[in-house]
């Protein structure tokens, strides 16, 4: 992880599963402490750093990190109950020797990891994180994978003895499973990271940065077609590799890299340059990026063929993530069925703008939960699938019996569903109500997912085109969540692309939907 210089001039103060994340720099703390941040955007976030000791390898925790590390678990705990709190280990700072050598040994190897859980008991973390940028030969890869499967070993027999949950283990890793740095050839040991790691976070991010002050680049960019430095190519490696999409956690940036322009008449992307620009060594927090733009940018673009934004003023060039580009982001992600993404740094945004525009980052099968449960007669009919068939053409051939027909065939309380079927007044305001207070509280509130105006906005659309077909009851919307959702979302299965609990009765739904929408007058329901 980049750590960046802290700025001369003042700054403006300021989602299994579906993870989402943030790294806390804990070197900020006085200006940016764990209270400062709005923890309902995220679903974990990490401590960072502590690293281990050069001679014992045990984590050192200096008088710093024991105040602010009991605050940061409180702190989030408290405001937000269901989050997971990490230690992150290593970092941009931190020794790639020290680390190598710890992994190398059995003895190391065993002391780093009796501390860290240790030290994770100690403070109330959720879960370790190892941040080792980057192992340098084969061999520290192959050291990697005895880590891992010890650690995770470790973690296991901790939790069998205390009784404690067990510890999360995940690893941040390059942007790509294979690669060269230095000239030396590199590949993770992605059967033991697959197996023993929760999930594995790719750092897409520092592309192009002042050691190429020659044009300027767009450090996170999505896509390049010119070369193989981009994050589709990067997660794309991990996921070729054998890493389960479920299991990645893309990394978003949170500042931007910048340039000095040769001549400001060039000034897109790959455009000539002379050095660095504004900021500090040619980076610059995304806070300070909104004020550039505000009060001297000439022009704001946002690239559509990389995914990406830069800012240009005069010689000042800057490219980084905006709005626009985390939006298409999260979407990627969520094409790719990967298990959330997440951010460095907390405390360089700008009132948290980037941290929530991806916040309401259900995965397809949440999506299809909620249209389920908005349609949760049609849904809970595939149970009693026979008799409904044979009730519908009943009530086709004979529109008398049509309401009865219907309601007798419905698994749910003869008074409820009829009331709600019969009353198309009833129908909207109780399935209204049902569906916002009790299926969002049971659902959405699980993913931590806050109920502000914008979400209300954000998802009144669908709740208003559904309400109108929906008999909800808050005993068959339970079951219906307990039974195909609750059992693997602890066991943190559930990704963004995964609907296998659902697929195998779509074909029925979609049959049964199709039929009672035309009894009703609704039609097929809108996805």
């Amino acid at each position: 992880m980049l750590k960046l210089p802290e700025s001369t001039s003042p700054s403006p103060s300021t989602p299994p599963r579906g993870i989402k994340a943030g790294y806390w720099p804990s070197w900020r703390a006085e200006k940016f402490p764990p209270s400062a941040i709005s923890t309902s955007y995220f679903t974990h976030l990490f401590y960072a750093f502590v690293v281990p000791d050069a001679n014992n390898y045990q984590i050192l925790i200096t008088q710093t990190d024991d105040k602010w590390m009991k605050n940061f678990t409180a702190t989030l705990h408290a405001k937000t109950p269901g989050a997971k709190a990490f230690i992150s280990i290593g970092g941009g700072t931190a020794s790639p020797h020290t680390l190598s050598n710890m992994a190398s040994n059995p003895d190391s190897r065993a002391a780093f990891i009796n501390s860290s859980v240790s030290v994770a008991r100690k403070y109330g973390f959720d879960g370790l994180d190892l941040d080792w940028e980057f192992p340098h030969t084969p061999q520290d890869m192959s050291n990697l994978s005895l880590l891992f499967k010890e650690w995770h070993e470790a973690i296991e027999n901790e939790s069998s003895i205390s009784g404690k949950p067990q510890l999360f283990l995940s690893a941040a890793v390059y942007f790509a499973s294979n690669f060269f740095l230095s000239n030396i050839p590199r590949a993770y040991p992605v059967e033991a990271m697959s197996k023993y790691v929760d999930f594995v976070s790719p750092m897409c991010y520092d592309y192009h940065g002042s050691w190429d002050t020659s044009v300027t680049g767009e450090h996170a960019l999505l896509y390049d077609k010119a070369s193989n430095i981009s994050t589709s190519y990067g997660i794309s490696s991990w996921i070729k590799a054998g890493i389960p999409p479920r299991k990645l956690v893309m990394g978003l940036p949170l500042y931007g890299r910048t340039w000095q322009l040769k001549s400001p008449s060039e000034n897109g992307i790959g455009a000539p340059a002379v050095g660095t620009g504004p900021g500090n060594n040619g980076v610059m927090k995304y806070i300070d990026i909104v004020e550039f733009n505000v009060t001297n940018a000439e022009g704001v673009v946002f690239d559509e063929q990389t995914v990406s934004m830069y800012s240009y003023a005069g010689t000042d060039w800057i490219g980084y993530d905006g709005p626009a580009s985390i939006e298409k982001k999260v979407e990627f992600a969520k094409a790719q069925g990967l298990g959330g993404y997440f951010f460095w740094a907390l405390g360089y945004d700008k009132d948290f703008t980037l941290s929530k525009t991806g916040f309401i980052y259900k995965p397809k099968i949440i999506t299809l939960i909620i249209l389920f449960s908005s349609h949760v007669c049609f849904f809970l009919c595939l149970s009693q699938f026979a008799s409904l068939n044979k009730a519908l053409k009943i009530a086709k051939s004979n529109p008398t019996r049509r309401r009865r027909s219907l309601i007798s065939s419905l698994p749910i309380h003869p008074q409820i569903g009829g009331s709600l079927i019969s009353n198309p007044t009833r129908r909207r305001f109780n399935s209204s109500r049902m569906t916002r207070w009790h299926f969002f509280s049971a659902i959405l509130n699980r993913w931590n997912h806050p109920q502000s105006s914008e979400y209300r906005v954000r998802s009144s659309p669908i709740l208003n085109s559904n309400n109108r077909r929906c008999t909800d009851s808050f005993r068959l919307t339970n079951t219906c969540f307990n039974k195909c959702v609750e059992k693997r979302y602890k066991e943190s299965e559930l990704n963004m692309g995964e609907n296998s609990c659902i697929d195998r009765c779509v074909s029925k739904y979609w049959h049964v939907t199709n039929l009672i929408g035309q009894l009703l007058g609704s039609g097929r329901p809108p996805m």
